[in-house]
């Protein structure tokens, strides 16, 4: 999802950069709307940006003592991530731009060149198009999803869908890569539309004057969301063509970030108390709510939640009040260890196809680079060099004979 994912540099909080991009996809970056009816996620938000700002221009300090654990280095064997590319954002020309490489850090290539800002969206069930947010202040600001379709190792065609508004947020493919779920401040503060990926009018799917947000599509087409339509955000489901409402959380706290597992048996969203807020999972009807972690949070906030293609894990970033980190969670067992350097500031993990490999971004020496982590190993390997960030990186499986990529299969293993 393209949500509240943080990666801030002190000389990037402007024009289309760094700063452009928290008000595009959120802090796993947060304009969410219902934010304006929620004081305590406002202040929570607002942390993010002072934590981030601090950490790009001050040395880390020692973390205090964390309840999560820190992966051990190790003297692994030779890294071996699976086939496939990396597409990211880079502004190492200047403004936001997409760029490729190999799984591996080879073999660069810019895929777009603008004058305005880009920035990476999922890639629809099959790896054959990409959804990119196109952003621009040239006549007042504007934002639209853009489809690329994707063959051969090379964008084919660029095509604008849907409507352009002053926020588009979270857009989100069909589980067969033909429409797009997305919302909008087109009609109202903050909606949920479907339009297909070859363009057409869009469907109107929620009609809140408070809001609605962050759709994750199921394969059946059951869509979560969050809404703010009873003033505190929810959890909730509908059908795809917006009928069958149904509400799944109820108070204390507020709920967001609703993330589909990959079986659609159940879903993990963050739920935020006065002192934290944390990740939890309940099955797909609403029951059996609970914190994924073993050991209840304490402080801090999770956000960037990403399933392993089996999963048995959920990969996720962790803001603290010195570290932004990313983090590895067994679900059944609750189990839970950090995988990035103490050193960096790491977020927005993604996982290489199988559960093996997670690739995220990370901040070190005020620079954002692209990272991947061997989980059987520990072996983390700096996959981009450039003193520009690199960063909201998404995965494209390997390329069979017919040159369109298709996402890889492999047997997971559980951290």
């Amino acid at each position: 999802m393209l949500y509240t994912q943080l990666l801030l540099r002190a000389s990037h909080t402007a024009g289309t950069g760094f700063g452009a991009w928290l008000q595009l996809v959120g802090a796993p970056a947060a304009d969410l709307g219902y934010l304006a009816t929620s004081t305590v996620n406002l202040q929570r938000n607002l942390a993010l940006v002072v934590c981030a700002l601090a950490a790009a221009c001050t040395p880390p300090t020692p973390a205090k003592k964390a309840v999560a654990t820190t992966a051990k280095s190790r003297q692994p064997p030779a890294f071996a991530p699976p086939p496939g590319q990396l597409v990211f954002v880079s502004e190492r020309d200047g403004n936001p731009e997409l760029y490729v490489i190999q799984t591996d850090g080879s073999g660069l290539r810019r895929l777009t060149t603008d004058p305005d800002g880009n920035f990476a969206g999922p890639i629809a069930p099959g790896g054959t198009h990409l959804l990119m947010l196109h952003a621009t202040d040239a006549a007042g600001h504007r934002e639209q999803i853009h489809v690329l379709s994707w063959s051969n190792g090379q964008v084919q065609q660029n095509r604008a869908v849907g409507p352009a508004s002053t926020k588009i947020r979270n857009p989100a493919w069909t589980h067969d890569g033909t429409a797009i779920v997305f919302e909008a401040d087109t009609a109202s503060f903050r909606d949920l539309y479907r339009v297909g990926r070859d363009g057409g009018e869009p469907v109107r799917l929620t009609d809140n004057r408070e809001g609605n947000f962050e759709p994750s599509v199921r394969a059946d087409g059951t869509i979560a969301f969050v809404s703010s339509r009873s003033k505190i955000p929810a959890i909730y489901t509908m059908k795809a063509d917006g009928s069958d409402v149904r509400r799944l959380t109820e108070p204390p706290g507020h709920c967001s970030e609703p993330v589909w597992s990959p079986d659609g048996s159940k879903i993990a969203f963050v739920r935020t108390g006065p002192r934290s807020s944390e990740t939890y999972v309940m099955r797909a009807d609403g029951s059996e709510q609970r914190p994924v972690r073993a050991t209840p949070l304490q402080s801090g906030t999770d956000r960037d939640l990403s399933w392993s293609p089996s999963g048995a894990s959920l990969a996720l970033t962790h803001v603290g009040q010195t570290s932004t980190e990313v983090r590895l969670i067994a679900v059944d067992r609750g189990t839970e260890v950090v995988v990035s350097p103490k050193s960096a500031i790491a977020q927005q993990p993604v996982w290489l196809g199988n559960d093996a490999v997670l690739v995220w971004s990370a901040t070190v020496d005020n620079n954002a680079d692209l990272y991947a982590y061997e989980v059987a190993s520990g072996k983390t390997v700096r996959l981009t060099h450039h003193p520009a960030p690199d960063w909201l990186p998404r995965w494209l499986g390997p390329a069979p004979s017919n040159g369109q990529p298709t996402p890889a299969q492999a047997p997971p293993s559980a951290p």
